[in-house]
């Protein structure tokens, strides 16, 4: 089901841009011929926010073989994320005459994710269900994520410096320096956390103008909506599972397209020229 689905979405992507092909090199958005390159630096700073997407039960026996008191521990989960920072750079190449795709790109980058969840829990008698206790606390883990990432870029034109950008791609990441804390009395071991390594498949939507002929400015909104836990991909599953809950990974990126010729150097019209080996002309003396 999930590979059809993927499908699906690759094909009305194909369609989109062929359609949106039309006129587009009359006017190109990137420089070419001469000593424009087909590639540049890409550089990028964000915020970052888990979206929780389900709320989930949990319950385990904190005492038991202790008849007629055995105790168990229930508790209602609810996520509660906040917002993190992440930056990148790279670099980005252009495919020239993509149908489906008109750039890829690779970067190194660093996503803080800070998974929350707000927890009502209840101390239980095992054998006839009376509540002893109700307790209400907060979860939270911390992810530093150092990332690799690459992706497939297709560009749909709005006006001569206008358009939108969309990609798919991959990221695999490994977390840096976790951290966890748990404002509970209760010695747990229902909570989920990932391991360190951990892949996601990315999709993102932007929206581009050229500043100038060099310099393109994309603020765009990335979704993480496949994560791979330990780089399992038998393990490929919707969202993010962290704590007891199930989160959807935003990204909010401002991304800047640096694009300059090779060996840059300042015009010089032909007046100019002649004017110059005028002035350094030497005169000659005849005795």
């Amino acid at each position: 089901m999930l590979l059809k689905k993927l499908t699906l979405f690759v094909l009305l992507l194909s369609s989109l841009s062929v359609f949106s092909q039309n006129g587009r090199y009359q006017q190109p958005l990137f420089q070419e011929g001469g000593a424009w390159p087909n590639s540049g630096w890409l550089f990028s700073a964000g915020v970052t926010y888990p979206l929780g997407l389900s709320e989930d039960t949990y319950s385990e026996t904190i005492l038991e073989n202790t008849a007629p008191n055995d105790t168990s521990f229930s508790a209602f989960a609810n996520p509660a994320g906040q917002f993190g920072i992440g930056a990148e750079i790279g670099r980005f190449h252009r495919i020239i005459g993509g149908l489906v795709f008109h750039q890829f790109d690779y970067s190194i980058g660093f996503r803080q994710f800070k998974y929350g969840q707000d927890n009502q829990g209840f101390l239980k008698n095992a054998l006839n269900g009376d509540t002893l206790q109700t307790e209400i606390y907060s979860t939270k883990h911390y992810q530093n994520n150092l990332s690799l990432n690459l992706n497939f870029n297709t560009i749909f034109r709005i006006s001569a410096g206008t358009f939108f950008m969309t990609s798919i791609g991959a990221s695999a990441s490994y977390d840096l320096a976790p951290s966890a804390s748990y404002s509970t009395e209760q010695n747990l071991d229902n909570f989920r956390e990932p391991t360190p390594w951990n892949g996601y498949v990315v999709a993102k939507l932007g929206f581009g103008m050229r500043l100038n002929p060099e310099l393109f400015f994309i603020p765009t909104l990335e979704v993480y909506p496949l994560h791979v836990n330990n780089m399992d991909l038998s393990c490929l599953k919707w969202g993010a599972h962290n704590l007891n809950s199930q989160y959807l990974p935003l990204v909010l990126s401002f991304k800047f397209l640096l694009h300059r010729p090779i060996n840059f150097l300042p015009c010089t019209t032909v007046e100019e020229a002649d004017l110059n080996k005028k002035r350094h002309k030497k005169k000659v003396k005849l005795f």
